[in-house]
């Protein structure tokens, strides 16, 4: 039963693998269905199913678990739309992820889309008692007519 519940973690159809998780975890107590929650919400191929992924891991108190950055940076390389992965670059903002303090401390994200707004993203590279900021550019995306910069 197990291991067909674990094949079920990787349902697109969002409510069979919600159900399936939501046993194991919580019914069994399961840690490796644990894990396969966490990697689905970091890595997984489909936007929508890493989505639903991030949501439920969050509500099993999951998310300081999650590879935040890996898991946006997928919804920003998948985005159909500027919109679409507007929303994914402002998750990467300080300040706007659960832990607090961005995807991922110590990167600094720049977005420039093609619709005209320029941001720049700094996160805090914390330090025991003190707060600086970074600002280099790691890489650069190109799509549908915008370059973002992370």
């Amino acid at each position: 039963m197990r291991t067909n519940l674990m094949l079920m973690l990787d349902d697109e159809r969002g409510e069979t693998a919600t159900a399936a998780a939501r046993f194991l975890i919580q019914v069994l107590g399961d840690e490796g269905a644990r894990a396969r929650v966490v990697e689905l919400a970091s890595h997984h191929r489909s936007l929508g199913h890493r989505a639903v992924m991030r949501d439920l891991a969050e509500r099993l108190g999951l998310s300081d678990r999650i590879d935040r950055l890996a898991s946006y940076r997928l919804d920003l390389e998948q985005g159909a739309t500027c919109p679409d992965r507007q929303r994914a670059v402002a998750k990467l903002r300080p300040g706007r992820s659960s832990g607090g303090g961005g995807a991922e401390e110590g990167l600094a994200r720049r977005s420039t889309p093609a619709c005209g707004t320029t941001r720049l993203m700094q996160s805090a590279t914390s330090m025991p008692g003190e707060r600086r900021w970074s600002a280099r550019v790691i890489s650069s995306t190109h799509l549908d007519g915008c370059q973002y910069w992370y």
